[in-house]
């Protein structure tokens, strides 16, 4: 199985996916995100040819053995699922909240966890830097914990609001952060 072509591109791919995902975990860069796209395409387009290989064979060996390698390639796409959901979870925490705001050329996206930390992005065109730490949660008053995000949110507190239906969270400070963070989903 490990001398067949697609067997070799799945691993090197695999390899270069999974260095990509990991380079994401503290910070987005575009770069990491179209080079990430291009080879989960390049490795789709190499599934595809596994496929088409995988009937055209007429060797006299087993189907087990003439699908080894598109099973591996299926299993290779379960563990990219997997160290997706991990990377975007934290670890696999489970998510109470989900709040932000998306500009043409800003981006902010917070996740309250339920072991009470958060994780928040701060983005732009280009990528941002991830900030984590600890938030409490009293009443409709967030407080997050995090000095390095003090530039951003000086007060690093937020109100929940509802207007019309639509929950989000209004910075106490606005002095600098005029952005309200719509509330995407509430799971508390």
């Amino acid at each position: 199985m490990l001398k067949r072509r697609e067997t070799i591109i799945f691993i090197v791919l695999a390899v270069g996916i999974i260095i990509l995902t990991i380079l994401q975990v503290n910070e987005t860069f575009f770069i990491y995100g179209i080079g990430q796209f291009l080879l989960y395409c390049v490795f789709a387009c190499t599934f595809i040819y596994a496929v088409i290989r995988l009937i055209r064979d007429r060797r006299e060996v087993s189907k087990l053995t003439k699908a080894s390698p598109l099973i591996f390639g299926v299993l290779l796409t379960g563990f990219f699922f997997l160290v997706s959901y991990l990377v975007e979870s934290d670890g696999g925490k489970r998510k109470l909240l989900t709040a932000g705001f998306d500009h043409d050329l800003n981006f902010v996206y917070v996740q309250l966890f339920n072991d009470g930390k958060f994780k928040l992005l701060n983005s732009g065109p280009f990528g941002g830097d991830f900030y984590r730490g600890a938030y409490s949660f009293n009443g409709d008053t967030l407080r997050i914990d995090n000095g390095e995000l003090r530039n951003i949110y000086p007060s690093l507190t937020f109100i929940l609001k509802q207007d019309n239906g639509n929950k989000f969270l209004d910075p106490v400070d606005t002095l600098k952060s005029i952005y309200k963070l719509s509330v995407y989903k509430d799971f508390r």
